[in-house]
């Protein structure tokens, strides 16, 4: 009975689903003591299945370590790969921030450069302007803005007074190149008059009265004649005409604050000097309309003291006939005042009858004579 059941029991395990395990050699020695000692077959088929599991997890943990071993060699291999990778890109990296380091540098210098060739070279403003100008580069101040930095100091605006008084006038603004421009300009037209080379003050007034060098040269031909003619008479008639009470006319009429219209300035100049020369023909100043008038006519200075000079007799106020008045005379005489100059020709006719009148036909022991004194 019993070797029946244990025939049963081989019979069923061999039977059974297990079975399949009996082919791996391995498994048939492990479960063959089992079997001799009569263990039950599913404590036989756990055990193996147990062990089998096992060696299932042992074999899975060894393919996971050396799967593990190959992925962390991989790894490796990666990082090293990466961090190779990394070194090239940081050796890229060093040498672009040097060369970048380099080219700033370049660059500051360049802009220091061009500062100092600008305002030191070319403005002619001190060395010591640009002591704080490469500090304000590092720090990252672009051009302009260590430009606008560099306007704002005294030793710019004592250079260039002419930019806050054109400002302060809401005039538009010069550029330096502009103001320099002028300046030499300036400087020649002086020169070419032989004259010495014009003050900042006097370049200044140009520049914000904005004179062009063809009005700089007008105002010196008209200084230059107002030097050489202006007498003590015509300095005079300025003064009374045209309340212009200046010793110095040279500076008169190079200054545009004064002389502020030099064409108007000529006319005054030239008006001035024809009623000096009625001072000296007739003995009397002109009036400043008749001044004006003469000298818009364009009647010379000599003229009016040569052809004053021979009515001044007219002037007088004779017993019975006035005189006429110095404004009357010189417009009857030039013929700028259609009235004057009937009045001049009604007086001239009348003081010339009475001449004769009074002169009258002498006569003596040899008959008449004619006009004029008596001889014996």
């Amino acid at each position: 009975m019993a070797f029946t059941e244990d025939t049963q029991w081989i019979q069923k395990l061999m039977d059974s689903e297990s079975r399949l395990l009996w082919e791996n050699p391995d498994y048939a020695a492990r479960v063959a003591p089992y079997l001799r000692a009569g263990t039950s077959p599913a404590a036989v088929e756990e055990t193996a299945v147990e062990e089998t599991a096992v060696e299932e997890t042992a074999v899975e943990e060894t393919t996971e370590e050396e799967t593990t071993v190959e992925e962390t060699a991989e790894d490796s291999e990666a990082m090293q790969q990466l961090r190779s990778d990394y070194e090239g890109m940081s050796t890229q990296l060093q040498n672009l921030i040097a060369d970048m380091k380099e080219k700033t540098t370049v660059d500051r210098k360049s802009v220091y450069d061009t500062l100092y060739n600008l305002f030191v070279t070319e403005l002619g403003l001190p060395d010591s302007l640009m002591d704080d100008v490469m500090e304000m580069l590092i720090k990252g101040d672009s051009d302009l803005a260590v430009t606008q930095k560099i306007r704002q100091t005294q030793e710019y605006k004592d250079r260039f007074p002419v930019m806050a008084q054109r400002a302060d006038l809401k005039l538009p603004r010069l550029s330096e190149g502009t103001v320099l421009a002028m300046e030499r300009k300036y400087r020649a037209s002086m020169r070419q008059a032989g004259m010495e080379d014009p003050s900042l003050d006097y370049m200044t007034q140009w520049l914000v009265g904005d004179v062009s060098e063809a009005e700089l040269q007008t105002r010196i031909a008209l200084a230059e004649t107002a030097v050489r003619t202006a007498n003590t008479e015509t300095k005079q008639q300025l003064k009374d005409l045209y309340n212009i009470d200046d010793t110095d006319l040279l500076n008169y009429y190079l200054d545009p604050d004064r002389a502020t219209d030099i064409f108007e300035a000529r006319l005054q100049l030239e008006a001035a000097g024809i009623s000096a020369a009625s001072v000296r023909g007739a003995g009397a100043a002109l009036g400043l309309g008749a001044a004006e008038r003469l000298q818009e006519s364009g009647v010379q200075a000599r003229e009016v003291e040569q052809r004053l000079g021979r009515r001044a007799g007219l002037l007088e106020d004779l017993i019975g006939s006035e005189g006429l008045a110095v404004d009357e005379l010189a417009e009857g005489e030039f013929g700028t005042d259609l009235e004057a100059a009937t009045e001049l020709q009604r007086l001239a006719g009348e003081r010339l009858s009475a001449f004769e009148r009074r002169s009258g036909a002498l006569t003596t022991s040899e008959g008449i004579t004619g006009f004029g004194s008596a001889s014996t």
